[in-house]
């Protein structure tokens, strides 16, 4: 209580003024309620059509909730006071989605050719050993691992998995 009264007093001594209605008021003409026009969860958005969202500006403060009743906590239970922080065209946004997946997966296509590149060079050096070896002398596990890598060369050369 004394701390509301000392911030009360310190406002009317600022702003020579016995209330803020003139003074800290903001945006309060927002009278309009809008369901979101895409249903979303876990981003920090809302998609409106772009009608409504051209009703809004940019800073100005709205209520976010899950009904559009304004006597109802629905009206503002998702967040009570958030900032218009951007106002944004949502196929602009869909389109720079796209290019970034796909920018994602070219570098991903190219991430994966080079690691078989690298694999099929280990493949063959490890091949190269275990000949090697079996031309010292070792057999046993050594012939059987030959013939698998071969078996296995084999099939990825003729497309068989």
């Amino acid at each position: 209580m004394c701390d509301g009264a000392f911030m009360q007093l310190m406002l009317e001594i600022k702003y020579a003024n016995l209330g803020n209605a003139g003074v800290m008021s903001g945006c309060r003409s927002y009278s309009s309620t809008y369901a979101a026009a895409v249903s979303e969860s876990g981003v920090n958005r809302i998609v409106l059509t772009a009608s409504q969202a051209n009703y809004f500006i940019v800073g100005s403060r709205v209520s976010l909730g899950t009904g559009t009743d304004r006597a109802k906590a629905t009206c503002y239970d998702v967040h009570d006071i958030a900032t218009v922080a951007s106002i944004e065209d949502i196929d602009d946004l869909k389109d720079q989605h796209a290019k970034d997946i796909a920018e994602v997966k070219a570098m991903h296509h190219k991430d994966t050719e080079g690691i078989q590149e690298e694999q099929t060079v280990v493949v063959y050096g490890l091949l190269a050993c275990l000949k090697g070896l079996a031309a010292q002398g070792c057999n046993g596990p050594v012939s059987e691992a030959i013939d698998r890598i071969e078996k296995h060369i084999n099939k990825k050369a003729h497309g068989q998995d």
